[in-house]
Formats: C-alpha cells, sequence, structure tokens
C-alpha cells in the first residue's frame, strides 16, 4: 500500500504543466502539488475541492518553486496565480528567483534574518549593553544624558504632557533594515519643534548606535544622513556681549561692601534680583566655565586659593585645573565672609497695614551638605534634587532687562570672554586653555573675531581714502 502511495507521488510529479493539463488537474479533499516534468522544483498547486452552482470544480490553481535554503528544510514560494500569469512567465519568475539565490540573495533566507533583526528599540538596548560603559570612555553623566535622550523621544516614556504633541508617529518597534532616511528625517523635525538642541544631540547619539550596528555587520549603511548644514543653528549663536554690556552685567551681578568685603545685599534685594543666581552667573561671566558643569556644582575643596585655580575631577574633557581671575576669587572670598550675616526684607505696604520687615540668614548658612557649595539651591529635598542650583534663567533675563540687552543665552558669556581673550592676546592656545578645549581644531572658531577686526581696518582705511580723495579732488576745483 505504501509503495503504492510513492508511485502514485512519483506520477505525479512528472506531470508536464501544460496550460492544456493544468485545466485538467482537479481539486481533491485536500491541497495537492503537481510537479512539473521539463523543469525542476516548478509546481502547481490545487486547492482543496470547492465546486460552483453546477458542480463545476473552482478549486484555486497557483505556480510555486520547492527548493532547499542553505541549512534548512525543503521550503515553498508562490511564484502567481494560475488565472493570471502563464506557464512561460512562470519560469521566467522562477529564474529570476534562481539568480537572486545564486548571488546570496535567497528571499526565504532574507525573511528568516528579518524576524531575527533588530528593531531600532533592541539595538539601541545592545548598544548600551555592549558599548555604553564607562570602560569605553563613557563619563556617567554622558551615559545619563544618552538614555534620557532616547527614554523621551525614541521610547516615548514621559509623563510630562508637554510632550505629548511631539510624539506624532513612533519607529522604535521598526526593523532597523526598514527605517529609512526619511523617518529619521522625520523625528528629527518633530523632535526641532520641542528643541533645537535635542534634536541635535538625537541624531548625533542615532549616527553612533548605527554606525556600531555597521561595525559589527548587523546593518549595512546608515540611515542617519542628515548634513550637519541642515541641523539646528541658534540664531545667536554667533553674537556675543560687547565689553560694555559685560561690564554692566557684573556691576549688576557681583556687588559688594568695599568697607567690609561682604556681599551687599541690600543691592539684590532693591532690584528685586535672586542673589545665588546673580552671583553664579557672575561667575560664568568673569571665568568662561560653563554654568551647569562647571559653574553651579563647584566647592569650596575645589579651591586652590594660594594658586588661584580651580581643580575639576571629572569635567566636560576630563580632570581639569583652571586658572581663575582674582575678581572671581574675589567674589568666592566675599561669599565666604558673608555666610553668617542676615538679610533684611522690607516690609510690604497693603491698603490698610504695612508689614514689619524680614530678616533671614544667607543661603551659604545652612547647617547640611549645602554649606559645602559656594551656589546652595534653596530647597534641597524637596523642589530640589541636588544640594546645588541648576538653573539661573529667570534670573539671567531680569538682569540683561535691566541692563537693555537683548535676550542671549548664558552660555555667549563664555564666547564673549574667549573671544575678547583671543582679540588682546592673537593665541588660540590661550583660547583653549581658557575653555578646556581638548582640540585646538574646536578653539579656531574664536579666530572669526580677528578676522572681523582685520576687516573693520580695512573697510575704515577704504573709508578714509575715499573721504581724502574727495577733499583733494574738491580742492583742485
Amino acid at each position: 500500500m505504501i509503495e503504492d502511495k510513492k508511485a502514485q507521488r512519483r506520477k505525479i510529479a512528472k506531470v508536464y504543466l501544460t496550460e492544456a493539463n493544468i485545466k485538467q488537474l482537479r481539486g481533491v479533499d485536500k491541497e495537492t502539488k503537481y510537479f512539473d516534468a521539463k523543469r525542476a522544483g516548478l509546481f502547481v498547486k490545487v486547492g482543496k475541492q470547492k465546486l460552483n452552482d453546477n458542480q463545476e470544480d473552482i478549486s484555486h490553481k497557483s505556480w510555486g518553486y520547492n527548493y532547499r535554503p542553505k541549512g534548512m528544510k525543503p521550503t515553498s514560494i508562490y511564484l502567481g496565480s494560475c488565472n493570471k500569469i502563464s506557464r512561460a512567465a512562470a519560469v521566467d519568475r522562477l529564474k529570476k528567483l534562481e539568480s537572486s539565490i545564486y548571488n546570496d540573495q535567497d528571499p526565504i533566507l532574507e525573511r528568516e534574518r528579518r524576524k531575527k533583526e533588530f528593531t531600532l528599540e533592541e539595538l539601541i538596548q545592545f548598544w548600551y549593553a555592549n558599548k555604553l560603559n564607562v570602560n569605553n570612555g563613557y563619563k556617567p553623566k554622558t551615559i545619563a544624558s544618552i538614555k534620557n535622550t532616547f527614554k523621551v523621544w525614541v521610547y516615548q516614556e514621559t509623563n510630562k504632557p508637554g510632550f505629548n504633541p511631539y510624539f506624532t508617529y513612533s519607529i522604535k518597534g521598526k526593523k532597523i533594515s526598514n527605517i529609512s532616511e526619511d523617518d529619521i528625517k522625520a523625528m528629527y523635525d518633530e523632535v526641532r519643534k520641542k528643541s533645537g538642541y535635542v534634536a541635535n544631540r538625537l541624531i548625533s547619539y542615532l549616527k553612533i548606535v548605527f554606525n556600531y550596528a555597521i561595525e559589527k555587520s548587523i546593518l549595512k549603511t546608515t540611515p542617519v544622513k542628515i548634513k550637519r548644514k541642515s541641523m539646528f543653528v541658534e540664531l545667536e549663536a554667533n553674537k556675543i556681549l560687547t565689553e560694555e554690556q559685560r561690564k554692566n552685567i557684573l556691576n549688576l551681578t557681583f556687588v559688594k561692601d568695599h568697607r567690609s568685603n561682604t556681599i551687599n545685599f541690600s543691592h539684590y534685594v532693591k532690584n528685586k534680583l535672586d542673589i545665588v543666581n546673580s552671583l553664579a552667573i557672575a561667575w560664568v561671566v568673569l571665568t568662561a566655565r560653563r554654568a551647569r558643569s562647571e559653574g553651579y556644582a563647584i566647592t569650596k575643596d575645589m579651591i586652590n586659593w594660594e594658586y588661584k585655580t580651580l581643580y575639576l575631577k571629572d569635567s566636560k574633557t576630563g580632570e581639569k585645573t583652571y586658572k581663575v581671575p582674582e575678581k572671581a576669587i574675589d567674589l568666592l572670598r566675599c561669599i565666604m565672609r558673608s555666610r553668617n550675616l542676615t538679610i533684611t526684607y522690607p516690609g510690604k505696604k497693603y491698603k490698610s497695614k504695612t508689614t514689619l520687615d524680614r530678616i533671614i540668614p544667607t543661603p551659604w548658612a545652612v547647617v547640611d551638605e549645602r554649606s559645602n557649595y559656594f551656589f546652595p539651591s534653596k530647597f534641597y529635598g524637596k523642589s530640589s534634587k541636588t544640594p546645588h542650583i541648576t538653573e539661573v534663567k529667570s534670573t539671567w533675563r531680569r538682569i540683561l532687562q535691566l541692563c537693555g540687552i537683548k535676550y542671549l543665552p548664558l552660555k555667549q558669556a563664555r564666547h564673549t570672554m574667549a573671544t575678547l581673550v583671543y582679540k588682546k592676546t592673537k593665541n588660540l592656545k590661550a583660547v583653549q586653555e581658557l575653555l578646556g578645549h581638548s582640540k585646538i581644531t574646536t578653539s579656531m572658531r574664536y579666530t572669526k573675531a580677528l578676522a572681523d577686526d582685520v576687516n573693520e581696518a580695512i573697510n575704515s582705511v577704504d573709508l578714509d581714502n575715499e573721504t581724502q580723495q574727495a577733499e583733494i579732488l574738491e580742492f583742485k576745483k
């Protein structure tokens, strides 16, 4: 009985699948494959018997190809319906398929590879596990920044309602080979609506992740192809403070009582300025230090009073020691001397009464962890997660308003200091040391200041010559 079935299968396998023979094939109680006698692997699959109202067999018939992919069991590929394509068309598709298989583009293997392929979310997690760690040169703060950026803008995991309008779609579950340049561009454009800086960072981080995938032969090309000239550039990035504006800001942010060499608290009270924030701004303007990482978080043990230096164990560019200007050292000494003083806020006048003056201790009179910081936070453990301040935006806006200066980010004070140093010294190495750049090429942007001076000087000479020539001509007349 078994031998009869085998013989029957061999007989079926030798059917010459011409159009006439295919019409004679009838469906039975299950799907049946009829292999072509003249083309290896080619077959017609006849579906389970299906009769119309006239009891005519209308079972579906389709062309297919049977073969064994590398390392797998025999499998079949659908070529097309017999009602839509002829034998010649089916053979033509089969030839193209065989050519693809020969050139290592087997669709079955490709389909299996795609099943195992990383999604964007999985690729990022793979990169986290194998690359993103301190052993590979990433600092804890950098790791935290990268993970937070991906958490919000790729995984879209945030409870802040202000972000929801920008989460228009997600590609975190998309297979990485299916992610296109347009997908990345669309994501970038959405994030840019919220913050241009964050959008640029996201693209930089994604580029690193996809390059790692290429390095590990997981991917052949990267979809992150946004050119730098197309990325967000702050309009104020090339604007700096004038020397007069810088002087006015310092006159507002650092005011001391010259008799006692302590902070003049009445000045800040009168101008409604936050004392700690104002002094932190003065520190940034005087030293050109990065505000958050090298400014707000400095402690007493980082300062060498004798040599007037600031030691940072872990700055953006690693371990650093910076020279501190005399006036900045004076600011810190004034803070130290003012610790045990009090601040008087005048009473408020209402229609029916006037409140009494309010006398409070200075921000440095605390006895907890904040006492070691020059710029302590107000409500550590409540509304502040750090013992030092982390933001001075409102105070900075107020100071610019009092000085009559159009808004600029506080970091432009750092660029201002660097530009002034370069203009006076023409020494690019001095700018590099001042700013703590790891490469001097980063400092070369400040050569633009000298170029502007040269252009201005040339233009002024040309104007002088024009004026002189006009006078001579007029004299001759």
